[in-house]
């Protein structure tokens, strides 16, 4: 069966297609078909100025239909929309919603931190033999940082802060929040050992891909420092040229190495397994399990 599901992100609309099977092992196994990201930059307008600019609604409106006439060529059983940080706090978030159903008849469905976590968690887990160990779950996005700790393979935490690379690119997450996480880090893993770090996202698994061990999928904290001191001492346009990164991905980079070098030295973690995989392909899971269960 094919899914489609588009991630309305604060610093980029992410839209997927994908085939869904389950192998001869009774494995829940996805091909990616179609992948297309545009960088929107909603969150550049919430949270500078708390509501989302007409300009950008207009090209969010355009995005979205040229999605949907994708969906229709493509075969796709269902699809879902969902929005994020940057929806989420926009003052206007109600009447986008409201006018992008209108123009295209597409709904959007914005969710809660938890919620994003829990369906980039659940994903996760479909990928993974192993599900018996305690795990950290982190997702940097461009306005929030979802955490979820599990332990024997059940949630026991899970919570969305406001720290996200747009945010830090506008100088706009204080410093409270950073207390405010790390409490919340010290909190909640006392008494726990032995945990796997997993990330999540385009930023780390590019980090991962020209730093790291792209085959294991790891990074370790040693890489990742090495990686931000290296990205730090670049300008954008070298960062273009050096490492094939796309100049939308070049200035949020350094930012989101920042946030997971802060968790995991927190948590005393000595690497990070960063699966290739976000809230896009959580959505297209999730559609699976939904129309499994109504068959």
């Amino acid at each position: 069966m094919t899914f489609a599901s588009i991630d309305i992100g604060s610093t980029a609309v992410k839209f997927l297609i994908a085939s869904v099977f389950e192998n001869e092992k009774g494995k829940v196994e996805m091909t990616k078909n179609t992948f297309i990201r545009i960088p929107l930059r909603l969150g550049t307008d919430v949270f500078s100025q708390g509501s989302i600019s007409e300009e950008r609604i207009g090209n969010l409106i355009r995005v979205l239909s040229a999605f949907n006439t994708i969906i229709d060529f493509g075969d796709v059983v269902t699809y879902d929309i969902c929005a994020t940080s940057a929806m989420r706090e926009a003052k206007n978030s109600k009447e986008i919603v409201s006018r992008v159903e209108k123009e295209t008849g597409m709904k959007i469905r914005v969710i809660s931190g938890d919620e994003e976590a829990s369906i980039i968690r659940g994903g996760v887990f479909s990928l993974k033999d192993e599900k018996n160990q305690n795990e950290m779950f982190i997702d940097v996005g461009g306005g929030s940082t979802e955490i979820s700790i599990s332990c024997n393979g059940r949630v026991m935490n899970s919570h969305s802060f406001p720290v996200g690379t747009v945010r830090l690119l506008q100088n706009s997450v204080h410093k409270d929040t950073w207390e405010e996480l790390d409490m919340w880090l010290s909190d909640h893993l006392k008494g726990i050992e032995n945990f796997e770090c997993i990330g999540s996202g385009g930023n780390i698994s590019k980090l991962v891909k020209r730093f790291g061990d792209p085959f294991s999928q790891t990074m370790s904290y040693k890489e990742l420092q090495a990686a931000h001191k290296e990205l730090l001492s670049l300008t954008i346009t070298e960062r273009i040229q050096k490492y094939r990164l796309s100049s939308d991905r070049a200035d949020v980079i350094v930012p989101a190495a920042e946030v997971y070098l802060h968790i995991m030295k927190h948590i005393n973690a000595k690497q990070i397994f960063a699966p290739k995989f976000g809230l896009v392909d959580g959505l297209i899971y999730q559609l699976y399990q939904d129309r499994k269960l109504s068959i």
